[in-house]
């Protein structure tokens, strides 16, 4: 079923018989509801190219629905009441640039894949010290703002999980890291040409006397 162009928002019921559901290109809805249990059989649905689209909401149990995809919608700011889609097992967000508010994820029991794509103001998806995300679902995550990176791969929620609870990530840029090295450099020659200085003053090593070098090493967490 392809959903038309509508204005405002849709609310979706009674339609106890379908099972895929696609909506796009709808120019101008801004909210989209689903506020019964009747769409027992849904279990796969799409939403992509909604423009203004600001919140989706799971407002009732969804038995059926294994498969969410949201693209394109960079107006989406909430994604809410996830925890109602129980068999949910593919959740992919891609290009949703002004989603901030994931909620009722970690209550996904059945997950399998998880992907997070250039969704820049997101900076958090779940709790992952009280999540229900199995370990082995599979997660990738690109260009979301203050989230590790999985660089293009699938990784394991719970090595995912561990990255964010350890710390272990830090978003660098090469060009800086180059600056630091070019820094510490500089302060070293410094320190060495005001060293040598000083040494001529008091005298000049006798002959054969072998100066020490001490190097630096920078360690990026």
């Amino acid at each position: 079923m392809l959903v038309p162009f509508v204005e405002w928002e849709i609310q979706l019921d009674g339609l106890e018989l379908l099972r895929y559901l696609d909506v796009k290109s709808c120019e101008f809805l801004e909210g989209l509801s689903f506020i019964s249990s009747s769409l027992r059989k849904l279990c796969e649905m799409a939403v992509k190219d909604c423009p203004k689209l600001l919140e989706i909401r799971f407002l009732s149990t969804m038995e059926s629905l294994e498969e969410l995809r949201i693209k394109h919608c960079e107006s989406l700011g909430v994604l809410c009441g996830l925890s109602n889609l129980k068999k949910l097992k593919d959740l992919c967000v891609h290009d949703c640039n002004g989603l901030q508010v994931v909620e009722g994820l970690e209550e996904l029991e059945l997950l399998e894949y998880l992907r997070f794509e250039v969704c820049g103001s997101l900076e958090s998806f779940t709790d992952v010290s009280n999540s229900n995300i199995p370990n082995e679902c599979r997660i990738d995550v690109a260009d979301c703002a203050k989230l590790p990176d999985t660089n293009g791969y699938f990784i394991s929620y719970g090595d995912y999980r561990e990255m964010i609870l350890d710390r272990t990530w830090k978003p660098f840029n090469e060009e800086d890291v180059i600056e630091t090295h070019e820094e510490e450099s500089m302060m070293e020659i410094s320190s060495y040409r005001s060293q040598s200085s000083s040494s001529t003053i008091i005298g000049s090593p006798e002959p054969g006397t072998e100066l020490d070098s001490r190097g630096k090493s920078l360690l990026l967490d």
